[in-house]
Formats: structure tokens, sequence, C-alpha cells
């Protein structure tokens, strides 16, 4: 699920943001400007996305994406919080990532 606070309702090139934004619509639900809405990306090569309450599937490769990129980020935090650990001042200490 993505969670993201909108600045325009009128979307004019394809993405997921444009397809949720008329999802809601469809729904019945509120939309505007500086609200946070909450979907699942359908498809993101076309811009594809649901209303979290009429989710059917989710394009898996697209959070598959996301997963790694947010593991990359953790990865590299911890190897700066181990890097910090080690006491690089003495020939013989090791530092294992």
């Amino acid at each position: 699920m993505v969670s993201r606070r909108i600045s325009t309702v009128d979307y004019t090139k394809k993405c997921p943001e444009r397809d949720a934004v008329a999802s809601y619509r469809r729904a019945g639900g509120p939309v505007a400007p500086g609200m946070t809405i909450r979907y699942v990306v359908r498809d993101a090569r076309a811009g594809l996305a649901d209303c979290t309450w009429e989710v059917d599937h989710a394009d898996l490769l697209f959070y598959g994406r996301v997963l790694a990129k947010a593991w990359g980020e953790v990865a590299a935090g911890l190897r700066q919080s181990t890097m910090r650990n080690c006491r690089v001042n003495v020939p013989e200490t090791r530092c294992d990532l």
C-alpha cells in the first residue's frame, strides 16, 4: 500500500496517483489537494492503481523494487553504524560486514 499526500487532483501524466484519484472518485470518496490518499499499484508501467478498499491485485515487481530500495537504504545505515563501532586505530581489529 502506498500512502501519499497529493498536491493536485488534475494529473496530466499517467501515474498511479492519477488512477488512484479516479478510483476514489468512482467510489464516491472525497478528493482534494492536500489530502492523503492510500492506494495499491496494480500496474506501475501503465500507471494503474486502486484505492485500498477496491484492491484486486498488486504489481509485485513494483513492490519488489520498492522493498529492495528500502532495504538498500537500511543496509547502508547499518554499515555506517557498524563502521562507527569498529576500532580502526588498532591494526588487528577487523570490521566484518
